[in-house]
């Protein structure tokens, strides 16, 4: 799993209002002119505690989504097939997510203003008459040393733990920088996706970081359990695409070094201890001490069970008040 197994720390409930659904671009945004499609996150979409080989069967129909030319005073519906794309992340609380391109059928012309319509959201883009092209960029990582790092722990949850960090940025340059939000990034750790949380309830979709665009923020510790342990290299490379095209900006793969020496083995050590706060959405009870040092399954099932029980007991008092 992601968490840290051998760090200090406590835990905390998050706001799980969750996210409403929406396409991966902001409204009125410019797209490269061989842009083909726009991503969209719905409601069957949102990141999972379970693998992704189920997937496909949520929200995997076409209603509700279609895609118009509203330049002007015209508007043409243009033919389009929906994409399904998932992401398995091993070792993330969140171990699989899910997205849906919807893809026009023929070349989006520049300088026309389309609407992207998706079953709960909509927005509209204008194509740029600048195409972007597949090319090499640079991968930037930079140790900051030990510090706190607050990320999902489950059911609503955070902990914050101290552990090794490394900044990670892709060097983009100014063409492809223009369209940075059409792009979806993806960062590998030794060859598997890096995509972490900072809180259970904050869904990371596919493409995105917690840290920005073109940005993430890598953390580990000494023990053999964590996804990234200092006290062997580790191999580190990102990626951008454009979605629904072939074009790919990458970068050439960095190999992070052992940083485990004795002062980073002191300040990292210790069995994970939450100190729980009951507030928020989901809030996370005593009952919750000791989940950080289970594993993801296991842990998400606890958590379940408890949150069943509560709600047992609530609709029982409800229905005794309305005795």
């Amino acid at each position: 799993m992601a968490m840290l197994g051998a760090t200090r720390g406590h835990a905390e409930a998050c706001d799980c209002s969750g996210q409403r659904p929406h396409f991966l671009v902001r409204n009125g945004s410019s797209l490269p002119s061989n842009a083909r499609a726009i991503g969209y996150v719905g409601y069957g979409d949102v990141p999972t505690y379970g693998g992704c080989d189920d997937a496909g069967a949520r929200e995997n129909d076409a209603k509700g989504f279609r895609i118009d030319d509203v330049t002007g005073e015209r508007r043409k519906e243009i033919a389009h097939t929906l994409t399904r794309m998932t992401e398995e992340r091993p070792g993330h609380w969140h171990r699989c997510a899910a997205l849906r391109l919807v893809v026009a059928s023929e070349p989006l012309v520049a300088g026309h203003r389309y609407r992207f319509t998706g079953p709960e959201a909509s927005v509209e883009v204008v194509i740029a008459d600048q195409a972007l092209r597949s090319a090499k960029a640079e991968l930037a990582v930079k140790p900051l040393g030990t510090g706190e790092v607050k990320e999902a722990m489950g059911m609503s949850c955070s902990v914050t733990t101290t552990a090794f960090r490394h900044s990670v940025s892709l060097g983009l340059s100014d063409e492809v920088r223009r369209f940075e939000h059409a792009l979806l990034f993806t960062t590998r750790i030794d060859g598997q996706v890096w995509r972490p949380a900072e809180e259970m309830c904050k869904q990371v979709n596919i493409g995105e970081s917690w840290q920005g665009a073109a940005s993430e923020m890598l953390y580990g510790g000494c023990n053999e359990r964590d996804r990234i342990d200092g006290n062997r290299s580790h191999e580190a490379m990102m990626e951008a695409v454009l979605p629904g095209t072939d074009v790919r900006i990458e970068s050439v793969p960095v190999t992070i070094p052992p940083f485990c020496t004795q002062k980073v083995k002191e300040e990292v050590r210790g069995e994970a201890d939450p100190e729980v706060e009951n507030r928020g959405c989901g809030r996370c009870a005593s009952s919750f001490r000791g989940l950080a040092s289970m594993s993801a399954p296991i842990a998400a099932a606890v958590g379940l069970l408890v949150l069943l029980a509560r709600m047992r007991r609530r609709r029982a008092r409800e229905t005794a008040k309305s005795w």
